[in-house]
């Protein structure tokens, strides 16, 4: 059993399908479940609207700018593009320091944190 990227699942499924039909079929679920998580989450925390409107606006623009770019881009183009935007995310992910020790230091039993 191996699991996958749904983007990545969804382009083996459907290979003649344009990659801008594929994200945004993806990004519509995506979106949904976000939006509901965020209104429950937000009912039951105080949040600091200050700090928290400025990074959605940022956020929709810059996945506003991306949908543009998986349009313009040609798909040939575009297929490699994205596997190499994958290596990139996971390697700043499980490649830096701060999230190994996040991550060493949630798995522990008890969640006790390590010693130094």
């Amino acid at each position: 059993w191996r699991r996958t990227n749904p983007d990545s699942a969804l382009f083996n499924a459907l290979p003649r399908e344009l990659p801008a039909t594929i994200f945004g079929t993806n990004k519509f679920s995506s979106v949904l479940g976000t939006n509901a998580a965020a209104w429950r989450y937000a009912r039951r925390v105080q949040m600091p609207w200050r700090t928290t409107l400025p990074a959605a606006v940022a956020a929709f623009s810059c996945s506003y700018v991306g949908a543009m770019a998986v349009v313009w881009l040609p798909p040939a183009m575009l297929r490699p593009l994205i596997l190499v935007m994958l290596i990139a995310a996971a390697a700043y992910t499980f490649g830096d320091a701060t999230s190994a020790r996040f991550i060493g230091r949630s798995t522990r039993a008890g969640g006790s944190s390590p010693t130094r």
